[in-house]
């Protein structure tokens, strides 16, 4: 089933590295594969507004092609803009990602950052999805509920913590099942029986890398 899909790159957490997203891109891009980000665009790395500003304007020009998921950051971002509380987002490492808007912030940096967010990238975040699924494959930031796999809820796909997903025994909702939100600090993938963890510190880590999954071929690509 899963052979049926048209050509596929799931590109997974990228934290404020805008030089490993066009990396990421540009190779991407001459393949012409339809393209799905796992989310956690912002925070830790120094970059997010360069992020934003580049995954933003795909958005706006190649909609059809790329698909937006929301990771755990920035939706603390989003409750924040949204009126919300921001101590969720600071504590996620929101300076880093107000930095890059303010490189040198002012007193009232947090007051200064609400009302001059750029309203494209607030469109861009508000899009995000919480997943995507089609028949033989699901994608998503935060994995699934090992204990109910058919919840498809903000708790469960973006926000979730549960190790039991990385485990031998976790049984998958699809088969292919691929996230992001579990640092490999090893740097590689994890992949095992249709299951593919992503997130390989870019951004998080020092010398993290971006990792790019190819479907149908299950091939890594690494920048």
């Amino acid at each position: 089933m899963t052979m049926l899909m048209p050509p596929t790159a799931i590109v997974g957490d990228i934290h404020g590295d805008v030089e490993k997203l066009l990396l990421a891109l540009d190779s991407i891009e001459s393949s012409v594969r339809r393209t799905i980000f796992v989310g956690d665009y912002i925070d830790r790395g120094r970059e997010a507004r360069c992020v934003l500003e580049v995954l933003s304007a795909l958005r706006v020009r190649h909609g059809d092609r790329y698909i937006f998921l929301r990771g755990n950051h920035d939706h603390a971002l989003l409750q924040w803009l949204n009126g919300g509380n921001p101590d969720s987002f600071l504590r996620h490492g929101g300076l880093a990602t107000i930095r890059s808007y303010f490189p040198r912030p002012p007193a009232t940096v947090l007051q200064e950052f609400l009302c001059s967010f750029p309203s494209e990238h607030y469109d861009f975040l508000a899009s995000t999805a919480p997943y995507f699924e089609e028949p033989g494959l699901l994608v998503s930031h935060a994995g699934y509920d090992p204990s109910d796999p058919s919840r498809r809820d903000l708790d469960a796909m973006v926000l979730g913590r549960d190790p039991r997903v990385l485990s031998e025994v976790a049984l998958k909702p699809q088969d292919l099942t691929v996230f992001g939100h579990f640092v490999q600090e090893d740097g590689r993938p994890l992949h095992r029986d249709g299951l593919f963890c992503l997130d390989t510190g870019c951004g998080t880590l020092p010398g993290g890398l971006l990792t790019v999954l190819l479907l149908p071929e299950r091939n890594f690509m690494q920048f």
